[in-house]
């Protein structure tokens, strides 16, 4: 079960999650494409847990010990591209949320006033990776073209890592959360007669891609 759940449960989720992205970047773009290269829950990651006498011996309660040593990495390369129409205008658009973070910790939990689910907080991490837009204009009769008027705003913000088990019981759990802010960007619709025109062009929505766990 924990192979297939890393190997194959993870990898479907996050697929199915970039395909409602693919719909609504579709809505937006013609000729629309996805590229992405994820590195989700990478690393080496030690853990042992198990139970000990207390400070107190047998007159006492057992502890709950854990030792861990983790190296975790998660990474992203996430390319939208397509056309964009705005204004009379045409261009090839990139949108691209790239990005690697990286968690690197010793925990030891050998003492009864340690809190336990404080502990598990210490193997979660937690990143956020900014959409960048690139533009190349189409020429067309007219001269109209559109440039970046600024950057865009979104970002693919996620956390991973080890939590207390919110299905009920005891125990931790593995778990990754994906999810994409709204993006929109400023935009500059140059008219040789009229003129420059800014404008804000939403080009996706608030969008969960991915909430998996594993334990």
């Amino acid at each position: 079960p924990w192979l297939d759940g890393f190997d194959q449960a993870l990898p479907a989720a996050l697929a199915a999650g970039l395909a409602r992205l693919f719909e609504h970047w579709q809505a937006t773009v013609q000729h629309p494409s996805l590229q992405a290269t994820p590195g989700l829950l990478t690393g080496v990651q030690t853990l042992t847990w198990g139970w000990r006498d207390g400070p107190l011996g047998m007159a006492g309660l057992p502890v709950l010990r854990v030792l861990a040593d983790l190296d975790l990495a998660c990474s992203l390369d996430l390319q939208l591209g397509g056309e964009l129409q705005v204004g009379g205008t045409r261009s090839r658009v990139r949108l691209a949320a790239v990005g690697q973070a990286r968690l690197q910790r010793s925990i030891v939990r050998e003492r009864p006033d340690l809190d336990l689910p404080a502990t598990a907080g210490m193997a979660v991490l937690r990143w956020r990776f900014p959409f960048t837009l690139e533009l190349d204009p189409v020429a067309l009769e007219g001269g109209l073209l559109c440039s970046n008027a600024g950057p865009c705003t979104g970002a693919v913000m996620g956390e991973a890592g080890l939590r207390p088990r919110l299905s009920g019981g005891s125990g931790w759990q593995w778990y990754v959360r994906l999810e994409v802010e709204p993006v929109a960007a400023p935009l500059t619709v140059h008219d040789p007669v009229l003129g420059a025109t800014v404008r804000s062009l939403a080009l996706l929505p608030a969008l969960p891609l991915l909430d998996w766990s594993l334990g």
